[in-house]
């Protein structure tokens, strides 16, 4: 070894200091810059940033991951229901309604309207809206029906055709076979291509109830949202709350059968409990789940569907709330959305709420399979279906999970603007 010279061993030392030095350097300047830069809105991370800040850009990135939180908890991806279009013959029209039956409530009249448009987008002729304005409806006053769905927008109205109608035609009878209407509206179909009724014809489709509506939800849910824009409603919901809307329709269709709901609602809750502790993490208050029972009696009271709420709490510790509250005073507009934008719905035997889950893109909605006679068939596309005593199965359950996993994310996402004084 010359004089001099660095020892070869106390080379290969500083060469292994260097090395390390140099990846410690890029860690801490990889930290440095994850945090300066770490956007909470765009992570695509379930753990949520718990530190204290005063930034108030922090704060917004902050808001605006709590928001695709509680956006994330819809069912159905919005943009994802893409509104159906037909190519029609403007040149020589030919226009297809039903009737909105007069006298009757707002399921009646939304599934007639449904029906309508379904049946002129298969039959590949222009839909025409027939208002649904009703001030003596059998259950109020719905003179602002079409106001509120605004299924109306962007139709042509029937009242601006109607002195310009060449011929009309009444297709059909009141059928329940889903067959007998799609049969018919294919005859109409080749009726129209090959026979070539008189341009400006109208086709008034009688009463059918069809088994598949699946084909016009894209159509009403943006319709009904837009409505919601321009004329937003007010809820009793929380956002810190788990919300179970339960429709009870009026004690003629329901007295006898409360067990449904019981069953129904048990086999949600044991569901839920599955979870509570092990996806808790990071929530430093009691979780709350609130059943809102919306029943048109005077004097809702139904004490087996209560004591299903103390069942649930006795399996937790204190640290789990439960809250059942009936609710019989609310007019059917603020009803159907509340029934919409919970974070489940259990519908009953009802076109009120069957339509309910077909507007709604938020909640997990439940129905029964053919519990009694019923004009629909309950479960569709939108639907998980119950058996006709409450029972669900395993795919349900699963559901549950997911649902109730996605609330407790944007609950997280809650505490941490609460905990940095964001709010």
């Amino acid at each position: 070894m010359k004089e001099g010279s660095i020892p070869e061993a106390l080379t290969k030392r500083y060469r292994y200091l260097l090395i390390f030095s140099l990846i410690l350097l890029v860690i801490i300047l990889n930290y440095l810059y994850f945090v300066k830069h770490y956007n909470p809105a765009t992570s695509s991370s379930y753990e949520l940033p718990f530190l204290k800040t005063d930034n108030k850009k922090e704060c917004n990135d902050l808001r605006r991951f709590y928001n695709q939180t509680k956006a994330s908890m819809a069912e159905t991806d919005l943009n994802s229901l893409v509104p159906y279009k037909t190519t029609f013959n403007e040149s020589c029209p030919r226009y297809l309604y039903v009737q909105i039956h007069p006298w009757r409530g707002m399921g009646h009249k939304t599934i007639n309207w449904v029906v309508g448009r379904m049946a002129a987008d298969w039959a590949g002729i222009t839909h025409v809206h027939d208002s649904m304005n009703d001030r003596w409806s059998e259950h109020g006053d719905y003179s602002e029906l079409d106001e509120f769905l605004s299924l109306g927008e962007g139709e042509i109205s029937l009242e601006s055709i109607r002195n310009n109608v060449t011929e009309t035609y009444d297709i059909g009878t009141k059928d329940w076979n889903d067959r007998d209407l799609y049969k018919t509206l294919d005859q109409i179909k080749q009726w129209v291509w090959e026979k070539e009724p008189p341009c400006n014809s109208l086709f008034k489709l009688l009463e059918y109830w069809p088994n598949n509506y699946c084909s016009v939800r894209p159509v009403v849910v943006h319709k009904f949202q837009n409505a919601l824009k321009k004329k937003p409603r007010q809820l009793i919901y929380r956002d810190d709350e788990f919300n179970i809307a339960i429709h009870i329709r009026r004690g003629d269709r329901t007295i006898n059968q409360e067990s449904y709901f019981v069953n129904i609602l048990t086999n949600i809750l044991n569901s839920i409990v599955k979870v509570v502790e092990a996806e808790r993490h990071g929530i430093n208050k009691p979780i709350v789940i609130h059943t809102y029972v919306f029943v048109d009696l005077n004097k809702p009271k139904f004490v087996d569907l209560e004591r299903v709420g103390e069942n649930f709490l006795a399996n937790f510790n204190g640290n789990v709330v439960y809250n059942l509250t009936y609710h019989n005073q609310m007019d059917a507009f603020d009803t159907f959305y509340h029934f919409i934008e919970g974070n489940i719905l259990i519908e009953d035997s009802s076109s009120f709420s069957y339509m309910a889950g077909l507007f709604a893109h938020k909640p997990l909605s439940f129905a029964s399979a053919n519990r009694e006679i019923f004009l629909h068939y309950p479960c569709h596309c939108t639907d998980v279906c119950s058996n006709w005593n409450g029972d669900i199965d395993q795919y349900a359950q699963l559901r549950v999970v997911q649902a109730f996993k996605r609330w407790l994310l944007s609950l997280r996402a809650l505490a941490v603007l609460e905990s940095n004084k964001c709010i």
